[in-house]
């Protein structure tokens, strides 16, 4: 998940990606990149109770992320399978969840 705290798209998907983190744990990890220091990333996702497998801050356009918030399905050799950008509707999120968790 590349996400920013200054993002109100972001703040607005936060109940989803609390949903996404709880389903996907021990069957993917689920990594929050922010643009802010670990420290503030970490404060944002506490206060909304997401608990992803880790938290990373990273210049997005060396990871070719162009918006927030934007989500990548990538595989253990780091081939992008799938993104989202975006706030996802309900059916989005439905999407996503039975993608990254078939």
């Amino acid at each position: 998940m590349a996400i920013s705290t200054t993002c109100h798209f972001c703040k607005d998907s936060l109940p989803f990606y609390k949903t996404l983190a709880e389903k996907a744990q021990g069957k993917l990890d689920v990594i929050a990149v922010f643009p802010q220091p670990v420290a503030e990333a970490q404060s944002f996702l506490q206060q909304a109770q997401v608990a992803p497998t880790s938290i990373v801050s990273a210049d997005f356009s060396k990871i070719g992320v162009q918006a927030t918030p934007t989500m990548l399905l990538v595989d253990p050799h780091g081939k992008v399978l799938e993104e989202w950008m975006g706030k996802q509707d309900d059916s989005g999120e439905q999407r996503v969840l039975a993608r990254v968790l078939q």
